[in-house]
C-alpha cells in the first residue's frame, strides 16, 4: 500500500513538472512575428487604422486581444490580481501617447468579486511619425502585462517586465496617399478612446538645438500640459508623482532631470474639508542636460523618455500614468566643428542657462544602517556667477532636503566657500559682493534605516540666482529646481569614490562638532548633560538671583508656620519646587523647539514683562507682612486639609512661577537647546530635554530648601528684618527686570531714581538710623550696617536719577522711535545688506551692520544708550551704517543662515575691503569696550 502511495506523490510531482516546463517554454519562445503573436489561449496582434503613418502625422493603433472561449484577462478595475496592460518601448522615430484601456465586465462567481475581459477586446493609442522620421518600415516593441484564468485556475503569469512583441509600421512620406484600413474596428473604438484620454496631459519634447556635435551639451525641456480644470501631482506624490525618465543611447551621459518646484494646491474634498496637496496647475517644464559622447557618429539618434504622472480634479485622480507614456525627440549629430543653430529659445535658453548640477555619491551602493555622504556640485556657466546665500529675497543661493521614509537626512555642510564678486550693476555702479565663479559645493549625510532596501530618491532643492558680469539676471529660480537624487540601498559591495568634496565636507562637519545638529548627532545621554550643566549655569544669571529670597523667605515661612519640620517633609517640599520648575520648563521648550525659536525672543516682550513685574511686586508685599503665602481655602478643601499637602501645592506653583519669572535671561542657555531639538522633530526629546534643564536649574533652589529649618532657629526679630531685607531686593529686582524697557532717553531717569527711593527706605526700615545699645548683638550690628549702605547706594542713585530727569527734555529732542538713532543721524542709516556693502566698497569705508527688532532689549539698550555716546559716535562716523530689521524675511535669513547667529543682538563689522572681521553677538558691552572695538576696523 505504501508503495502505491509514493508512486501516486511521484505521479503527481511529474506532472506538475511537465506543466510548468510546458507554460515555461511560452515564455522562452522568441518574439513572435506578426500573425503569430500570442499569450496562452490568447492571440495578440495589432491594427493600424491606416496602411501607413505619413512623417509628423498620427495615426490610431490597436492592440487586439482575442481570448480564447472560456479563458478571460483581468481588467483595470481589478487591483487583487494582474490587469492586462499595454506599453511600448522606445522607437526611433516613433511616438506612442498613452494607452485607452475599456471597462471590463463585473463578474461575481463562488461570492467573489472580480472585473474581467471576455472574446475580443481592443487596446487604442495614437502613435505619431516625428516630423523628420524618414520613410520605410519601423519597428517597434510592444510589451505585455497579462494572466489568463479559467474559472477552475491561472496559468502563470507574463513575466517581470512584460511579454514583449515585436511589430513594423509603414512610415511614409509626408502627403503621401494613406488609406484608411480597419474602418469597422475603428468607428465603433475612436471616440470612445479620445473621450476618455481628454483627460490626459499633453507631453511636448523640446530640442535646444536643431542639431549636435560630439562632446557637446544638449538641453532638452520636457513640457508636461495638465489637463483642463485640473493639476498634476508634484514629483514627492502624494500618488503617482510626476516623474521624467530618460532613456539614452549608448554612450551618452549625464540625464539629471530638473523640475520646478511644485505649488501648494487646495483640495476641496467636500462637505467643507480641504486638504493642501503640492502639484502643479500650470504646464510644467522640466530640463534634462544630456552630454553627446566625444566618439559619437554622424547620423539620426532617438531621443526617448518615460513619462509617468497623475493628473487630478479636485480630490480624485482622472487618470494615472503608472507605467508612463513614452515622448521621443529625434537629433541630428554632425560631424565635429559643424554649425548649429539654437531652437525653442524661449523655452529651453533659459534652461542652458541655468547650472550645471552633479550630484556624487560617496558610497554606491549604501549599506542598510549605513551612512554616506551625498555631494551637490553647482557650476555657474561660462562668463556668469552665482550669488551666495546672503543675497536679496529671490537671489540668494539655498539648498533644501526633503524627508524621505526609510532615509535619515542629516544637515547641509558647504563645502567650500562663498568668494568676493566684483561686477557693476546695470546703471554702471560697482558692486561688491558674495558668491561663486567656478563652482559651488555642499553636502548631506544619508542614513538609511537598518531594514531599508532598494533605490531611494532624494528631493533636493535648489534655490538660486545666475547673473553675468553687468548683473543682468541670467536664471533667476526663487521657486528653486527640484532634483530626484537616486540612492541604492545595498544590493552590492560598496565602493567610495575618489573625490575630493567628500574630504571637505568630512572637515565641516568636523568643525561644526558644537553645533546643535551634531550634538544631537551625539545622542540622547549627551544632549541630557548639556542640558543639565546649562540648566545649573542658568542658576547665576540676574533673573534667577533674585528668586533666591522668594525661595529662602517662602521655605522659612513654612518652617516658622508649624511644628519644625523633618528633613523628610522639607526635601518633600523641595522636590515639589522643583517639580514645578521641571514642568513649566518642559511644557515652555515644547513650545519653543515646535516654533524652532529660542524662549528670548518672545520673553523680551513687553506684554510678557509688565505682567511678571506685576506678579512680584504682589509677591514682594507678602515680605512686609500684607499676606501670607499659601493656596485659598477653597482649593485647600480641594486638594485635602492638612498645611503639608497646602506646602506641597504651594511649593509646586513656586517652582512653576520661577521657570517664567526667569525666562529672559536662560535664553542664551538654552538656543542651542533649542535648535537641536527643533532639528530632532521628535517632542519626547524635546520634553526630556527640557525637564533635564530645569532639574539642573532646580540645584541651588533644592539646597536652599532643605536648609529652611535652620531659618525657623533665627529669633523673630531677626526673621522680621531678613523677611524685609528680601522684600526690598526683590522691589529693586523688579526695577532691573522693567529696566531695558525704560531705555528711551525720556524714561532713563525712572530707574535710578526707583532704585534710589527702595535703597533710602530699606536702609531706614533695616536700621541704618536706630541707635545700638551694648547689649545689641552681632546681628542688629549687621542690619545696621546692611541699612547704611542702602542708604548711601540710594542717595547716590536718587541724585543720579534726578541728574538725569533735569535733561530729559534735550534727550527727547534728540531720541527717535523704532530705529534707535538720533534725527541728525537718522538720514545716514541705511536699511538694506547689499547697499550698505556696496557703498563701503565703493567709498572706501568700513561697514556697520545692526541687526534688531522692537522686542529686542539689548538693541534698544545699545541703540538708546550705546550708540549716542560722545566715544562710540565718533568712531561710527567713519563708517557706512545700516540698521536691519529682522522681522523682514530677508533679513532674518541673513541672521540665522549667513550669519548664523539664533538670536538677537547681532552687529558684524567690515573693513574697508569689504571683509568681515567681527560679529557681536551679546549685550551688556560697555561704552569703553565698544569703542575699542570700533578703533580696530579700518
Amino acid at each position: 500500500m505504501l508503495a502505491y502511495r509514493r508512486a501516486g506523490v511521484l505521479l503527481v510531482f511529474a506532472i506538475l513538472a511537465f506543466s510548468s516546463v510546458h507554460v515555461r517554454a511560452q515564455f522562452d519562445d522568441p518574439i513572435p512575428l506578426p500573425g503569430e503573436a500570442h499569450i496562452d489561449h490568447v492571440g495578440v496582434d495589432f491594427l493600424l487604422s491606416q496602411s501607413a503613418l505619413r512623417s509628423g502625422d498620427s495615426a490610431w493603433l490597436a492592440v487586439r486581444f482575442q481570448i480564447e472561449e472560456g479563458h478571460h484577462l483581468y481588467s483595470p478595475e481589478e487591483v487583487n490580481l494582474l490587469a492586462a496592460a499595454v506599453r511600448f518601448d522606445p522607437a526611433p522615430g516613433l511616438v506612442f501617447g498613452p494607452v485607452y484601456r475599456p471597462p471590463g465586465r463585473r463578474v461575481v462567481s463562488s461570492g467573489n468579486v472580480s472585473w474581467e475581459y471576455e472574446g475580443e477586446v481592443y487596446f487604442l493609442c495614437r502613435a505619431t511619425a516625428l516630423p523628420d522620421a524618414e520613410p520605410g518600415k519601423r519597428k517597434f516593441t510592444a510589451r505585455i502585462d497579462a494572466q489568463v484564468c479559467t474559472r477552475e485556475n491561472c496559468y502563470l503569469p507574463t513575466p517581470p517586465g512584460g511579454e514583449p512583441f515585436s511589430f513594423e509600421i509603414d512610415v511614409a512620406a509626408a502627403g503621401a496617399e494613406v488609406p484608411q484600413q480597419h474602418v469597422d474596428v475603428f468607428e465603433k473604438w475612436i471616440p470612445i478612446a479620445e473621450n476618455a484620454l481628454s483627460e490626459g496631459a499633453k507631453i511636448d519634447v523640446l530640442g535646444g538645438q536643431d542639431a549636435v556635435r560630439p562632446g557637446d551639451r544638449l538641453w532638452v525641456a520636457v513640457r508636461v500640459t495638465p489637463p483642463a480644470e485640473s493639476y498634476l501631482s508634484g514629483p514627492t506624490g502624494p500618488g503617482v508623482g510626476l516623474s521624467i525618465e530618460p532613456v539614452l543611447p549608448e554612450g551618452w551621459k549625464n540625464g539629471l532631470v530638473s523640475y520646478p518646484a511644485p505649488e501648494s494646491i487646495t483640495v476641496e474634498l467636500g462637505n467643507g474639508v480641504a486638504v493642501e496637496a503640492k502639484g502643479y496647475r500650470a504646464p510644467v517644464v522640466a530640463g534634462v542636460a544630456m552630454d553627446v559622447p566625444a566618439s559619437a557618429g554622424e547620423g539620426k539618434v532617438a531621443l526617448s523618455f518615460r513619462v509617468r504622472y497623475q493628473a487630478n480634479r479636485g480630490g480624485e485622480a482622472l487618470r494615472r500614468e503608472e507605467e508612463g507614456t513614452i515622448a521621443a525627440l529625434e537629433v541630428a549629430v554632425t560631424g565635429p566643428g559643424s554649425p548649429v543653430q539654437a531652437a525653442h529659445a524661449g523655452v529651453v535658453g533659459p534652461l542652458a542657462r541655468a547650472l550645471g548640477v552633479e550630484f556624487p555619491v560617496h558610497e554606491e551602493p549604501v549599506p542598510p544602517g549605513g551612512k554616506t555622504w551625498v555631494a551637490i556640485r553647482l557650476t555657474p556657466p561660462t562668463g556668469a556667477f552665482l550669488f551666495g546665500a546672503s543675497r536679496p529675497k529671490g537671489r540668494e543661493l539655498s539648498v533644501e532636503v526633503l524627508d524621505v521614509p526609510g532615509l535619515k537626512i542629516g544637515p547641509v555642510y558647504r563645502a567650500l566657500g562663498e568668494e568676493p564678486i566684483e561686477y557693476r550693476t546695470p546703471n554702471g555702479l560697482p558692486v561688491s559682493s558674495k558668491g561663486y565663479r567656478e563652482r559651488a559645493e555642499f553636502g548631506f549625510r544619508v542614513e538609511p534605516s537598518k531594514d531599508a532596501s532598494g533605490l531611494y530618491h532624494v528631493p533636493v532643492l535648489v534655490r538660486y540666482a545666475v547673473a553675468s558680469e553687468t548683473a543682468e539676471l541670467e536664471r533667476s529660480r526663487e521657486g528653486g529646481d527640484l532634483y530626484l537624487v537616486p540612492v541604492d540601498v545595498g544590493g552590492g559591495t560598496p565602493r567610495e569614490t575618489e573625490d575630493a568634496i567628500f574630504e571637505r565636507l568630512d572637515e565641516e562637519e568636523k568643525k561644526a562638532g558644537k553645533a546643535p545638529d551634531d550634538l544631537l548627532g551625539k545622542g540622547l545621554l549627551v544632549l541630557l548633560l548639556v542640558a543639565f550643566a546649562a540648566g545649573v549655569a542658568a542658576d547665576f544669571s540676574p533673573c534667577v538671583l533674585p528668586m533666591i529670597p522668594i525661595t529662602v523667605g517662602f521655605f522659612g515661612g513654612q518652617a516658622a508656620g508649624g511644628a519644625r519640620k523633618s528633613i523628610g517633609k522639607a526635601l518633600g517640599l523641595a522636590v515639589s519646587y522643583v517639580l514645578g520648575l521641571c514642568v513649566t520648563y518642559t511644557i515652555l521648550g515644547m513650545v519653543a523647539a515646535l516654533a524652532g525659536k529660542s524662549l528670548a525672543g518672545w520673553a523680551e516682550n513687553p506684554y510678557v514683562i509688565w505682567p511678571l513685574a506685576g506678579v512680584l511686586g504682589a509677591l514682594s508685599l507678602s515680605f512686609f507682612g500684607a499676606y501670607e503665602i499659601k493656596l485659598p481655602d477653597a482649593l485647600l478643601s480641594k486638594f485635602g486639609a492638612g498645611q503639608a499637602r497646602s506646602g506641597l501645592a504651594g511649593a509646586f506653583a513656586m517652582g512653576a512661577l520661577l521657570g517664567f519669572v526667569a525666562a529672559p535671561c536662560v535664553g542664551p542657555f538654552i538656543a542651542t537647546l533649542i535648535i537641536a531639538v527643533a532639528l530632532s522633530g521628535k517632542i519626547l526629546w524635546g520634553a526630556a530635554t527640557f525637564f533635564v534643564f530645569g532639574l539642573g536649574m532646580g540645584m541651588l533652589f533644592l539646597v536652599l530648601a532643605v536648609s529652611s529649618d535652620f531659618i525657623s532657629n533665627v529669633p523673630v526679630q531677626w526673621m522680621t528684618r531678613i523677611k524685609h531685607l528680601f522684600g526690598f531686593l526683590l522691589l529693586a529686582a523688579i526695577v532691573w527686570f522693567v529696566k531695558p524697557l525704560l531705555v528711551h532717553a525720556d524714561k532713563a531717569w525712572v530707574a535710578p531714581v526707583l532704585w534710589g527711593a527702595i535703597g533710602l527706605v530699606g536702609g531706614i526700615v533695616l536700621g541704618a538710623f536706630d541707635q545700638l545699645a551694648t547689649a545689641d548683638g552681632w546681628g542688629a550690628r549687621i542690619f545696621k550696617s546692611i541699612g547704611v549702605v542702602g542708604c548711601l547706594l540710594g542717595l547716590l542713585y536718587f541724585l543720579s536719577g534726578m541728574q538725569a530727569l533735569g535733561v530729559g527734555p534735550q534727550a527727547v529732542a534728540s531720541g527717535t522711535q523704532g530705529t534707535g538713532s538720533s534725527p541728525a543721524l537718522a538720514s545716514e542709516w541705511l536699511h538694506d545688506h547689499d547697499e550698505a556693502l556696496a557703498k563701503g566698497k565703493a567709498e572706501g569705508k568700513p561697514v556697520f551692520l545692526d541687526f534688531y527688532t522692537e522686542s529686542c532689549i539689548p538693541c534698544k539698550i545699545y541703540s538708546e544708550q550705546v550708540f549716542p555716546e560722545p566715544q562710540v559716535a565718533s568712531e561710527l562716523d567713519r563708517f557706512v551704517k545700516a540698521k536691519l530689521d529682522a522681522t523682514r524675511p530677508e533679513n532674518e535669513r541673513l541672521q540665522t543662515q549667513t550669519y548664523a547667529a539664533p538670536s538677537l543682538p547681532l552687529i558684524v563689522l567690515y573693513d574697508s575691503k569689504g571683509k568681515e572681521v567681527r560679529r557681536i553677538t551679546s549685550g551688556g558691552l560697555s561704552v569703553a569696550e565698544l569703542a575699542a572695538i570700533l578703533r580696530e576696523v579700518r
